[in-house]
C-alpha cells in the first residue's frame, strides 16, 4: 500500500487472457468520511480493512463493481455508491445492494472531493474525482499509464488499444462515446478543475504536469478545444 498527500492506494492484478491487468484501489480520507473508490476484486479481507473503517464504497463506472461485494463484507455499514443503481448497474451486478446513486447533486463530499460525470458514454457512465488537498484527478478507465508492461500478451493487447508503455486514452474506451458534444462538455468540466497529478486505476501515477499530459493524450485521439 502506498500513499500520496492524504490518498492511500492498494494495488492488485486481475488475470486476463494473455496478460495481467493492474488495478488500483484508492482510499480517500476526508473530514466527514473515508471513501474507497473501485475496490479491487482480488483484494484480501486484510487489505480491504488495512485503512480502518470505510464509510463509503464507490463503483465509479459500469465496469468497476466486481470488488464491491467483498468490500461490503469488510465494511458492512458503508454506503454503496453506484452508477444508475436501479438500472444497468443493478442488472449487471444483481448481488450488490446499492444504497446511493452517484451524481454531482447527490455526492456528499464535494468540498474536498468533487466529482464530474463523463457524459455521452451510456455504456460506461464513468465518474472522475478531483482530490483538492493533493491536486489529483482520480480516474478509472478514462486513461491508462502502463509504462512498465511486459510480455507478448501486453504488447499485443495494449498496442491494439494504443496504450502500450505510455500514458494514453484507450481506443476501446473511446468506442463508448456516442454523443461527442456531451463528452467534450464533460472534458471541459474536468479541465476547469485544478489538478497536477492523475491517479489511474491501470498503471503508474502521473505526478506533475498532469493537465498538459491528459490534454496531449486526448488531442492525439482527436479531442481538442474543450
Amino acid at each position: 500500500m502506498t500513499t500520496l498527500s492524504g490518498l492511500s492506494f492498494i494495488d492488485s492484478v486481475v488475470k486476463m487472457p494473455l496478460m495481467g491487468l493492474p488495478v488500483r484501489t484508492v482510499v480517500v480520507q476526508t473530514a466527514t468520511g473515508s471513501i474507497m473508490i473501485s475496490p479491487g476484486s482480488q483484494l484480501s479481507s486484510e487489505q480491504l480493512q488495512a485503512n480502518g473503517p470505510i464509510t463509503d464504497l464507490v463503483a465509479p463506472n459500469l465496469y468497476h463493481s466486481a470488488g464491491i461485494p467483498k468490500a461490503h463484507i469488510a465494511h458492512p455499514q458503508a454506503r454503496i455508491w453506484g452508477v444508475s443503481p436501479t438500472t444497468k448497474a443493478s442488472r449487471r451486478s444483481p448481488a450488490i445492494k446499492w444504497t446511493h446513486e452517484l451524481s454531482e447533486k447527490s455526492w456528499l463530499f464535494s468540498d474536498e472531493l468533487p466529482l464530474v460525470a463523463i457524459e455521452g458514454m451510456p455504456s460506461v457512465r464513468e465518474f472522475v474525482f478531483i482530490h483538492k488537498p493533493s491536486r489529483s484527478l482520480i480516474v478509472t478507465d478514462l486513461c491508462f499509464n502502463m509504462t512498465d508492461s511486459k510480455g507478448f500478451g501486453a504488447w499485443l493487447i495494449l498496442n491494439i488499444f494504443g496504450t502500450y508503455r505510455k500514458f494514453g486514452v484507450s481506443s476501446l474506451f473511446l468506442k463508448g462515446v456516442k454523443d461527442r458534444s456531451a463528452f467534450m462538455n464533460s472534458l471541459a468540466k474536468i479541465f476547469a478543475h485544478d489538478f497536477d497529478n492523475i491517479i489511474v486505476s491501470h498503471g503508474e501515477l502521473v505526478q506533475g504536469d498532469a493537465k498538459a499530459t491528459l490534454r496531449d493524450a486526448l488531442e492525439r485521439r482527436g479531442f481538442s478545444d474543450f
